[in-house]
Order: structure tokens, then sequence, then C-alpha cells
């Protein structure tokens, strides 16, 4: 289930962003730029911490069964490594999960709207950028997942937590970053 969502939460939401794109109808201003903000950061305000969610409450929810948690725990490996390579692993699916939107972003703006040259170096910068950030997001939805049994629970603490970043960006609180840093 988690190649689903690593794969299908990207592209449909870039997908979304371009079609709200074609049916806005005013085009692609100021090119690159504007595919990437309709699409790119679209996806990654809202989908992306809640995909990370699902895909870390996907990779800990057979510990949560039965006594595996009990088994896993008791057995050779340490502990600690178990946690760091189940968090690490939940970061790989984001930087997956990345590279198949830019892909997309790149593959649309080259075939649908036809745009000149490669996408910027800017944006690989920015790109490199939200991997690394995708990182402590891993870290910590892996943590929530592991602590909590529930599977929607981690999932409703990063659907509730964007949700608040984003409203604070939208109603450019600007004050209440320091509390709950949002993408600028």
């Amino acid at each position: 289930m988690s190649w689903a969502v690593v794969i299908l939460l990207p592209a449909v939401f870039v997908l979304l962003g371009t079609i709200m794109t074609i049916i806005d109808g005013t085009g692609l201003d100021d090119g690159w730029n504007t595919l990437w903000m309709r699409s790119f950061v679209f996806y990654g305000l809202f989908p992306l911490p809640v995909g990370i969610a699902i895909l870390a409450s996907l990779i800990w929810r057979p510990e949560h069964r039965g006594s595996n948690w009990n088994a896993l725990m008791s057995g050779p490996t340490p502990s600690l490594r178990i946690v760091v390579v189940k968090s690490l692993t939940v970061a790989l699916l984001a930087a997956i999960m990345q590279t198949i939107a830019l892909a997309i972003v790149i593959l649309l703006g080259k075939l649908v709207f036809g745009l000149p040259g490669f996408l910027p170096s800017t944006y690989w910068g920015i790109f490199a950028m939200i991997v690394l950030g995708c990182i402590p997001v891993a870290a910590l939805q892996s943590w929530l997942s592991m602590v909590m049994r529930s599977l929607a629970a981690p999932i409703a603490v990063a659907f509730l937590g964007s949700g608040f970043s984003s409203f604070q960006l939208v109603a450019k609180l600007d004050p209440v970053m320091f509390l709950a840093p949002t993408p600028r």
C-alpha cells in the first residue's frame, strides 16, 4: 500500500494543480515559476505532510498487531536501529514522492505547456531543500506512528498540522510562524 501512496499522491495532486491552471485559462504568465507554484507548491502545502504520515503509519502498522511489538523489541536487533531504519525508510519514500512530483512537473511543462528550456536551477535547489525538509517530518511522523497504536491518529495530527500551517500562511499570521513554521 505504501507504493500506491508514493506514486499516486504526488501524481494526482500535481496533475490537479495543472488542471486548475488549464481551467483558470490564464496560462503560465511566468513560465516555469507559474507551473511550479500552481502544482508543486499546491502539492507541498497539504498533501505531502499527510502523505508522509500515511507512509509512517503503514510502516509501523505491523508492529502494533498481535504480539509483533514484543517480538520486534526482544529480538537481536537493537531497538534504536529499528526506529532509525524505519524513520529513514519513511524519509526515503518521501524523497521518492518528491522526485515523482518533480518529474511530472517537468513533463507537464514540456509536453502540455511547451515551456522553453529546462526547469531553472533555482527550482532544483528548492527541490533539494524540500527533500531535506521531509527528513524531520518523516522522523516526527515515524515517532508518532511508533507510539500511537492507531493507524489514523498520526495521520490526523499531520492533517491538523498541515491545515493550521496552511491557514497561517493564507491569513498571513507572520508572528505565529515562530510557533508553527510554514513554507514560504
